[in-house]
Protein backbone atom coordinates (compact mmCIF):
# COMPACT_ATOMS: atom_id res chain seq x y z
CA UNK A 1 0.00 0.00 0.00
CA UNK A 2 2.82 2.40 0.82
CA UNK A 3 5.28 1.12 -1.75
CA UNK A 4 8.07 0.76 0.82
CA UNK A 5 9.47 -1.77 3.23
CA UNK A 6 8.21 -1.50 6.80
CA UNK A 7 11.76 -0.66 7.95
CA UNK A 8 14.41 1.74 6.74
CA UNK A 9 18.00 0.53 6.54
CA UNK A 10 21.24 2.41 5.99
CA UNK A 11 24.62 0.69 5.65
CA UNK A 12 23.03 -2.58 6.81
CA UNK A 13 21.77 -0.99 10.04
CA UNK A 14 18.12 -0.66 11.01
CA UNK A 15 17.39 3.08 11.04
CA UNK A 16 13.67 3.16 11.71
CA UNK A 17 10.48 1.16 11.70
CA UNK A 18 7.73 2.83 9.69
CA UNK A 19 4.72 1.01 11.21
CA UNK A 20 4.16 3.56 14.04
CA UNK A 21 4.20 6.38 11.47
CA UNK A 22 1.66 4.52 9.31
CA UNK A 23 -0.63 3.91 12.29
CA UNK A 24 -0.46 7.57 13.30
CA UNK A 25 -1.27 8.73 9.75
CA UNK A 26 -4.28 6.39 9.64
CA UNK A 27 -5.53 7.57 13.04
CA UNK A 28 -5.20 11.21 11.94
CA UNK A 29 -7.03 10.56 8.64
CA UNK A 30 -3.86 11.29 6.66
CA UNK A 31 -3.67 8.03 4.71
CA UNK A 32 -2.95 10.00 1.52
CA UNK A 33 0.40 11.00 3.09
CA UNK A 34 1.62 7.39 3.22
CA UNK A 35 0.04 5.81 0.13
CA UNK A 36 2.36 5.26 -2.80
CA UNK A 37 1.46 8.24 -5.00
CA UNK A 38 1.60 6.27 -8.25
CA UNK A 39 -1.10 4.07 -6.75
CA UNK A 40 -3.17 6.77 -5.10
CA UNK A 41 -4.27 8.52 -8.29
CA UNK A 42 -5.71 5.25 -9.65
CA UNK A 43 -7.55 4.05 -6.55
CA UNK A 44 -11.26 4.38 -5.94
CA UNK A 45 -11.63 6.03 -2.49
CA UNK A 46 -14.01 3.36 -1.18
CA UNK A 47 -11.57 0.65 -2.17
CA UNK A 48 -8.69 2.55 -0.56
CA UNK A 49 -10.74 3.00 2.60
CA UNK A 50 -11.58 -0.71 2.81
CA UNK A 51 -7.98 -1.68 2.09
CA UNK A 52 -6.43 0.79 4.54
CA UNK A 53 -8.90 -0.12 7.32
CA UNK A 54 -7.96 -3.77 6.87
CA UNK A 55 -4.25 -2.97 6.89
CA UNK A 56 -4.67 -0.89 10.05
CA UNK A 57 -6.52 -3.72 11.82
CA UNK A 58 -3.62 -6.03 10.96
CA UNK A 59 -1.21 -3.71 12.83
CA UNK A 60 -2.90 -4.20 16.21
CA UNK A 61 -0.49 -5.49 18.86
CA UNK A 62 -2.82 -8.02 20.49
CA UNK A 63 -3.49 -11.06 18.34
CA UNK A 64 -7.13 -11.18 19.47
CA UNK A 65 -7.63 -7.64 18.10
CA UNK A 66 -6.36 -8.53 14.62
CA UNK A 67 -8.65 -9.95 11.93
CA UNK A 68 -8.49 -13.60 10.92
CA UNK A 69 -7.12 -14.56 7.51
CA UNK A 70 -10.68 -15.29 6.39
CA UNK A 71 -11.78 -11.79 7.40
CA UNK A 72 -8.78 -10.26 5.64
CA UNK A 73 -9.49 -12.16 2.43
CA UNK A 74 -13.16 -11.11 2.58
CA UNK A 75 -12.26 -7.43 3.03
CA UNK A 76 -9.59 -7.49 0.31
CA UNK A 77 -12.05 -9.11 -2.10
CA UNK A 78 -14.52 -6.32 -1.28
CA UNK A 79 -11.83 -3.68 -1.93
CA UNK A 80 -10.97 -5.36 -5.23
CA UNK A 81 -14.63 -5.44 -6.28
CA UNK A 82 -15.01 -1.73 -5.47
CA UNK A 83 -11.91 -0.97 -7.52
CA UNK A 84 -13.05 -3.09 -10.48
CA UNK A 85 -16.50 -1.44 -10.58
CA UNK A 86 -14.82 1.96 -10.55
CA UNK A 87 -12.37 1.06 -13.33
CA UNK A 88 -15.11 -0.52 -15.45
CA UNK A 89 -17.24 2.61 -15.13
CA UNK A 90 -14.31 4.76 -16.13
CA UNK A 91 -13.93 2.78 -19.36
CA UNK A 92 -17.59 3.29 -20.28
CA UNK A 93 -17.94 6.98 -19.48
CA UNK A 94 -17.68 9.77 -22.03
CA UNK A 95 -15.52 12.28 -20.15
CA UNK A 96 -16.05 15.10 -22.65
CA UNK A 97 -19.81 14.83 -22.03
CA UNK A 98 -19.17 14.66 -18.28
CA UNK A 99 -17.08 17.86 -18.43
CA UNK A 100 -19.90 19.64 -20.30
CA UNK A 101 -22.40 18.54 -17.65
CA UNK A 102 -19.98 19.50 -14.86
CA UNK A 103 -19.86 23.02 -16.32
CA UNK A 104 -23.65 23.20 -15.78
CA UNK A 105 -23.37 22.45 -12.05
CA UNK A 106 -25.06 24.98 -9.80
CA UNK A 107 -21.89 25.19 -7.71
CA UNK A 108 -18.37 25.00 -9.22
CA UNK A 109 -16.87 21.52 -9.13
CA UNK A 110 -13.27 21.00 -8.14
CA UNK A 111 -11.47 18.12 -9.81
CA UNK A 112 -8.16 17.45 -11.50
CA UNK A 113 -8.34 13.89 -12.78
CA UNK A 114 -11.01 11.94 -14.62
CA UNK A 115 -11.26 9.67 -11.56
CA UNK A 116 -12.14 12.65 -9.37
CA UNK A 117 -14.75 13.81 -11.89
CA UNK A 118 -16.25 10.32 -12.00
CA UNK A 119 -16.53 10.30 -8.20
CA UNK A 120 -18.34 13.65 -8.28
CA UNK A 121 -20.82 12.21 -10.77
CA UNK A 122 -21.35 9.13 -8.61
CA UNK A 123 -22.09 11.34 -5.60
CA UNK A 124 -24.34 13.59 -7.66
CA UNK A 125 -24.66 17.33 -8.18
CA UNK A 126 -27.21 20.06 -8.59
CA UNK A 127 -27.60 21.41 -12.14
CA UNK A 128 -30.07 23.69 -13.92
CA UNK A 129 -29.93 26.41 -11.24
CA UNK A 130 -30.61 23.86 -8.51
CA UNK A 131 -33.75 22.44 -10.14
CA UNK A 132 -32.23 19.07 -11.05
CA UNK A 133 -30.09 16.57 -9.14
CA UNK A 134 -27.89 14.69 -11.60
CA UNK A 135 -25.84 11.56 -10.86
CA UNK A 136 -24.39 8.47 -12.48
CA UNK A 137 -25.02 4.98 -11.07
CA UNK A 138 -22.52 2.11 -10.88
CA UNK A 139 -23.53 0.92 -14.36
CA UNK A 140 -22.61 4.33 -15.79
CA UNK A 141 -26.24 5.26 -16.41
CA UNK A 142 -27.43 8.85 -15.92
CA UNK A 143 -30.04 9.52 -13.24
CA UNK A 144 -31.93 12.77 -12.75
CA UNK A 145 -34.16 13.93 -9.96
CA UNK A 146 -36.09 16.99 -11.12
CA UNK A 147 -38.11 19.44 -9.04
CA UNK A 148 -41.90 19.54 -9.37
CA UNK A 149 -41.98 23.25 -10.35
CA UNK A 150 -39.73 22.45 -13.31
CA UNK A 151 -42.31 19.91 -14.50
CA UNK A 152 -45.23 22.31 -14.30
CA UNK A 153 -46.15 24.63 -17.13
CA UNK A 154 -46.26 28.17 -15.77
CA UNK A 155 -49.34 29.14 -17.80
CA UNK A 156 -51.87 26.43 -16.94
CA UNK A 157 -50.26 24.30 -14.21
CA UNK A 158 -50.17 21.22 -16.45
CA UNK A 159 -47.56 18.57 -15.98
CA UNK A 160 -44.63 18.66 -18.37
CA UNK A 161 -43.64 15.23 -19.65
CA UNK A 162 -39.94 15.04 -20.32
CA UNK A 163 -38.81 13.61 -23.65
CA UNK A 164 -37.38 10.08 -23.69
CA UNK A 165 -33.64 9.91 -23.22
CA UNK A 166 -30.97 7.52 -22.06
CA UNK A 167 -31.89 8.15 -18.43
CA UNK A 168 -32.32 5.20 -16.12
CA UNK A 169 -34.72 7.07 -13.92
CA UNK A 170 -36.25 10.46 -13.75
CA UNK A 171 -38.04 11.32 -10.53
CA UNK A 172 -39.94 14.36 -9.42
CA UNK A 173 -39.51 15.87 -5.95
Amino acid sequence: MCGTLCCEYGDGILLSILVPKWKKCFEENKVDDIIYHGLLKHMEPGSLNTFSNTAYQCLKKARKDRPTMGEIVQKLEMALEQQEVFEDMGKRMNFEEMRRIADLATFPLSYITQSQLLLLFMRGMLVDDGKTWFSVNKKGQHCELISAPKCMSTSDNTLFIAPKSNLVSRSVY
